[in-house]
């Protein structure tokens, strides 16, 4: 039997449907059954004798082996940010070289194994939603679509359809219109920020769906968290301190702590390299206990720590005025109490860049926002209250629609993958980009 399979593989979340209604696909985890799985691998070496094994966990398992391990394993997250970068050759992982194809392809492994009801062998056609724009300067979607290709090739599966997110997810949105409108849609995840606007109408009981543009921008939940980062807890591991160099007090070099607060980036810090050196600047620190809190937490790959504890401030700040963030720091425990307003002040220059966004598929359209007549919004990023308002402002002349914020994308793809007109919904780059066979790297 073959089977269309539409795949949301998101920065944070990975969530798969089937054309047969969009439902998504399920997975289970002891007791609780779930249709989003988390999109983070970890590494590990088992050993018989004197043979070294390694194996790989993804989605919940991973972080459970994490938790396991304590350390010794290899933690990795929000890979996607990593798809079109031209410059991300790879990773070592316990002494071999892999390459993000590698990397994707033990991921769609894992995630399949563990889906219910589902069997890959059948899949002979994918539909994989893209942002609009990925994120990164150097970022070319060209580089991202052939790594993907590449993946599913080594799964056996050649046929892949790219559509771009919010079409995705405005697809599904659509289905329950039953009068014309004028949609925008908004999906606001981890890595980018993607807006598209939509003409429907019915006449004489035909439906015209005509899409009016995209756009997008690489900042999103992701951003957010590394304003948290930056304003509460790198100081703790020794942003701002100084070092001493020839009579001199330096700076510490704020390279580390940006790549700290990237989880896509932090998942790469634990080499010997980067450790030589902050070992190297931590002798000669005007403040070394900071910085060896931050080279313990590199080391004892605490960056699912961190990211809890940021998630589940966001999620209270979401609720009330005031949460506290706590997590441990190797010899400290940071607590805080964080209030909503200090948090939506820091992200502010992401706010506006994300507005300029959106602006941007209105003006392309030679719209005006009063022309919309309807809103949706999802993507986990959405139920920030601070975002929500951004929208409300906006089109203050319609009410905002959420919905189905983690799944809607994965739905609408699996129902483009089964409409007759599907490649006018897909978007394919032009050019070509190097991308090497993906290789298993486990067992």
């Amino acid at each position: 039997m073959s089977t269309v399979l539409g795949l949301d593989f998101g920065t944070t979340n990975t969530v798969g449907a089937l054309p047969d209604g969009g439902a998504p696909l399920q997975f289970r985890m002891g007791d609780v059954a779930s249709s989003v799985f988390r999109t983070s691998l970890c590494f590990w070496r088992d050993r018989t004798g004197r043979e070294h094994t390694t194996r790989a966990e993804a989605g919940p398992w991973a972080i459970d082996m994490l938790l396991k391990l304590h350390d010794g394993g290899r933690f990795f997250q929000s890979i996607k940010t990593h798809a079109a970068s031209p410059s991300f050759r790879g990773t070592n992982i316990f002494g071999r070289s892999a390459t993000y194809e590698d990397l994707m392809l033990t991921f769609l492994e894992r995630y399949f194994e563990k889906l219910e009801d589902f069997a890959p062998a059948d899949v002979t056609s994918v539909v994989v939603g893209r942002p609009v724009a990925y994120s990164g300067a150097t970022a070319q979607a060209a580089v991202a679509e052939t790594r993907y290709r590449s993946a599913f090739a080594a799964l056996g599966i050649a046929d892949v359809h790219f559509v771009f997110e919010p079409v995705a997810a405005a697809y599904y949105f659509i289905q329950r219109l039953q009068s014309d409108a004028v949609v925008f849609v908004a999906d606001l995840g981890g890595g980018t920020s993607d807006f598209t606007l939509f003409r429907f109408e019915k006449t004489a009981g035909a439906i015209d769906i005509r899409p009016l543009g995209v756009s997008g921008i690489g900042i999103a939940g992701d951003n957010f968290d590394q304003r948290i980062i930056a304003n509460l807890v790198a100081p703790e591991l020794g942003k701002g301190s100084l070092y001493r160099s020839f009579g001199k007090e330096l700076e510490i070099p704020g390279s580390y702590f940006l790549d700290m607060s990237r989880w896509n980036a932090l998942s790469l810090m634990r080499n010997e390299k980067t450790i030589y050196e902050l070992e190297k600047l931590q002798r000669v620190a005007v403040e070394p206990d900071k910085l060896g809190r931050l080279i313990d937490f590199i080391e004892m790959e605490r960056a699912y720590d961190l990211y809890k504890a940021i998630s589940d401030l966001k999620t209270e700040l979401s609720r009330q005025e005031i949460a506290p963030l706590q997590v441990d720091l190797g010899d400290m425990r940071l607590a805080k109490e964080v209030r909503r307003r200090d948090f939506e002040g820091w992200i502010e220059p992401d706010l506006d860049r994300i507005a300029g966004a959106a602006d941007e598929v209105l003006t392309g359209a030679g719209l005006a926002p009063e022309a919309v007549t309807k809103v949706f919004l999802t993507g986990g990023t959405s139920q920030i209250p601070a975002v929500r308002q951004l929208f409300a402002d906006k089109f203050r002349h319609v009410a905002i629609e959420t919905g189905d914020e983690l799944v809607s994308i994965a739905r609408g793809l699996a129902l483009i993958g089964k409409s007759p007109d599907l490649e006018t919904w897909c978007v394919r780059e032009s050019g070509a980009a190097e991308s090497a066979p993906a290789r298993r790297i486990v067992g």
